[in-house]
């Protein structure tokens, strides 16, 4: 099993950046989904950044699907409120340097652990790190080849307000692994810190085995040193400084030969007596005994290979260990490593120096979305960068030849593998943006912020940051040219970083392609070849006033634009508002989303939706959001008869769905103002037709007051039968009734009919 700590600083004075390192991770964690981690904010592309590194290093593949959720010491169970439960435990604690963690735990392939080891791993891990009081959230991530378990948790005793935990936390986890893998059965890895028997926990480095009668191989007892009883309860440190046991019990023949040796010579041949040997290694030198090595500082700081160089000058080997050529394979593989890591200095100062030069072209004021989002970009590319020069230092370490036997098995090379280092494409100045199409011959991956472009023998040929081009296999023809023609399309003049060797390629190819090259000063870059001219071709024309690049068949656009449409189908109101386009906001203007910091309600959606405003999907959701509001805001003023003024429509609508906000923004836009409007005359309608309706409702009223009366004197005229009444008629009797009496009787006997047909449905209701 493998454990890795990610640590999430808390920015002094600013709660906004705990409150992101909260909210991103428990969605990550129990979304599963890197870009819930990759916000605008420039820490959170650090962190989700960050994580890529430490789980790649480990052998852990991001998760693509969660798996079992779970929690720990949280009263809620919605991932909202879960999250302000956290964050609010997190920043009552102001003193606390690290107040969240994010805990990966990750099995070797082929061990697939149940629901329930998946609860007892939980509770191991928070107990043994002393986080068990402190509030949690896990999920497991599957659909990859090692299954792993996130922990996102707080490192705050919800009690005390305290930090809860020790300070060696990593120390506590490799323990808590020991643990798990003794009680589940689990396989521990080949340098594993510690290891548990019978729950207790003893520390790796030092124990020795022996050879039981049966020929068994066993841990000797006397050589075990616990470091954690099976209660828990701990005992003491792991020696970090310990010598493995062959080595600590020749320490004094090493110093004996030490102190009686005159040069390099004598003493690699007093060592040789005890089969040991003394070999450089870095900046120091280590000894080897057997399969057992320690550093030699560590075995008497005399042993220093500075201390003995002072003594019998520089190193020399023991004539065993040289070869000759294979000093020089290896200076050629430390000149490969140099040039490698001089050319990530170089890439990276050419992005931060391109980062510089657009941040000074836009005013800051008045461009603070633009500002974050091109720092946003800036450092997800940087991390893109660092992460291919890492594969390409990974790559030239990996293929070279440790040992002078493995060296003059593989035929004694006279220099390692050459290893590319990878390139830029960047827009050159005042480069304006057009419309480009994906590369249609290479296969295309999101990854992050990023799409990566990968060739029919699926190898990593370039990476496209939007701002800037990754050139993985500088010297593939093919894959190169696909990149100059996609940066040549998207900016017209391209800026190219990198090597020597890289420039002039760039040159030979541009100059077949037709595409205009500069190098990192802006000066035009050509191919100085002695060959016949070629016809040039004409950079890609820049209007005065272009049109903006249409970016929708860009995969990665594409994806965070649908996230974003998601994001906001679960907000109630958004504050948006008209664009002001040439100096004029009219009806049918765009709409913009309005972002402002609000501690207590951050919807960081807003934030992510605000860079993709402009989108067209994203402009006809906010239409059809905006006609709804404007619909539910004229039917509040109209019910209400609410003044139209600003404030008092404000006032109205505040509450906790958003509408008085949005009603605030969108207050002076001509929409908003035509509806208003429409409601002004509406009311000046009514107003001047309400005189003539209060005198047609008085005339209705006497008219009625009147026939009610007749009726009345008719029955105190009339005698009346009941009998009659009963059997249908209606109970006036015939002699001496007037015309004016008859149709009185007539009205008098519907109106009792409607009556008794009323009463009768009622009974029977």
């Amino acid at each position: 099993m493998i454990v890795k700590l990610i640590r999430m600083a808390r920015n002094k004075g600013r709660l906004d950046g705990l409150r992101n390192n909260v909210f991103a991770l428990t969605r990550y964690v129990t979304d599963a989904d890197p870009w819930a981690m990759a916000m605008t904010d420039r820490e959170q592309v650090r962190s989700l950044a960050e994580y890529l590194v430490h789980a790649k290093a480990h052998g852990i593949e991001p998760g693509e699907k969660a798996g079992h959720i779970g929690g720990r010491n949280l009263l809620t169970s919605d991932l909202p409120e879960q999250q302000v439960e956290m964050l609010a435990i997190a920043s009552s604690a102001p003193r606390v340097e690290y107040p969240v963690v994010h805990i990966i735990v990750s099995w070797q392939a082929g061990e697939n652990p149940t629901p329930a080891q998946l609860e007892d791993t939980v509770d191991i891990v928070l107990a043994t790190t002393g986080l068990s009081k402190c509030l949690a959230l896990f999920a497991e991530h599957t659909n990859t080849a090692h299954r792993h378990l996130h922990i996102a948790a707080v490192r705050v005793d919800p009690a005390s307000g305290r930090a809860a935990g020790s300070e060696w936390l990593i120390e506590d986890l490799h323990q808590a692994i020991a643990i798990l893998e003794e009680r589940h059965r689990w396989a521990a890895e080949p340098n594993a810190l510690y290891y548990a028997s019978n729950g207790a926990v003893f520390d790796a480095h030092v124990r020795r085995f022996r050879t039981g009668t049966r020929g068994e191989k066993a841990v000797d007892p006397a050589s075990e040193v616990m470091v954690r009883d099976a209660s828990g309860r701990f005992i003491a440190n792991r020696d970090w400084n310990g010598l493995p046991t062959d080595i600590a019990n020749a320490r004094a023949d090493i110093l004996r030969a030490r102190a009686e040796a005159r040069s390099w010579t004598d003493f690699h041949a007093r060592l040789e007596v005890y089969q040991i040997a003394y070999r450089a290694k870095g900046s120091g030198a280590r000894l080897h005994l057997g399969d057992a090595s320690a550093k030699a500082s560590t075995v008497a700081p005399d042993l220093a290979l500075k201390q003995l160089e002072a003594r019998w000058g520089p190193f020399s080997q023991h004539p065993r260990d040289q070869v000759l050529g294979f000093d020089a394979y290896r200076a050629a593989h430390q000149a490969q490593l140099k040039r490698l890591r001089a050319d990530r200095a170089a890439a990276q100062a050419a992005l931060d120096q391109w980062a510089a030069e657009q941040l000074a072209s836009i005013a800051t004021a008045k461009n603070r979305l633009v500002e974050r989002a091109i720092r946003a970009e800036r450092d997800a590319a940087q991390k893109e960068l660092n992460s291919a020069f890492a594969a390409a230092i990974k790559t030239c370490t990996k293929g070279r030849h440790v040992t002078a036997e493995s060296w003059r098995a593989a035929g004694a090379p006279a220099d390692p593998p050459p290893v590319a280092s990878p390139s830029l494409l960047l827009p050159a100045d005042h480069a304006q943006e057009g419309t480009w199409t994906p590369p249609a011959g290479l296969r295309a991956e999101q990854h992050r912020w990023s799409t990566r472009y990968y060739d029919a023998a699926d190898r990593l040929v370039f990476t496209d940051d939007r701002t800037v081009i990754v050139v993985h296999r500088p010297f593939d023809a093919g894959g190169l040219d696909t990149a100059l023609k996609l940066a040549a399309e998207r900016w017209g003049t391209v800026r190219v970083s990198g090597s020597e060797t890289f420039r002039k390629r760039c040159a030979e190819r541009a100059a077949e392609l037709g595409i205009a090259l500069v190098d990192s000063d802006n000066k035009p870059l050509v191919d100085r070849r002695p060959v016949a001219p070629i016809k040039p071709v004409a950079a890609l024309a820049v209007d005065a006033a272009p049109s903006r690049p249409d970016h929708r068949a860009d995969p990665a656009r594409q994806a965070a634009v649908e996230r974003a449409l998601a994001d906001l189908a679960r907000l109630g109101a958004i504050p948006m508002r008209r664009r002001e386009v040439s100096g004029r906001v009219g009806a049918n203007a765009p709409l913009e989303i309005v972002v402002e910091a609000d501690r207590f309600d951050p919807k960081p959606q807003l934030t992510t939706a605000a860079l993709f405003d402009e989108d067209p999907l994203i402009q006809a959701f906010l239409e059809k959001q905006r006609a709804g509001m404007l619909a539910e805001i004229s039917h509040h003023v109209r019910q209400f008869d609410v003044p139209l003024d600003r404030k008092a429509v404000v006032d109205s609508l505040r509450g906790p769905d958003g509408l008085g906000r949005a009603a605030f923004l969108a207050f002076g836009d001509a929409d908003f103002q035509s509806m208003l409007e429409r409601v002004a005359l509406e009311r000046v309608e009514r107003q001047r037709t309400a005189p003539h309706a209060d005198q047609q409702r008085r005339q209705k009223d006497e008219r009625s007051r009147a026939q009610l009366a007749m009726l009345a004197r008719m029955f105190h005229d009339q005698s009346w039968d009941p009998r009659e009444w009963r059997s249908g008629g209606t109970g006036l009797r015939e002699h001496g009734r007037s015309s004016a009496a008859s149709a009185a009787d007539d009205e008098l006997h519907r109106l009792e009919q409607q009556r008794r047909a009323r009463s009768s449905g009622n009974r029977t209701r």
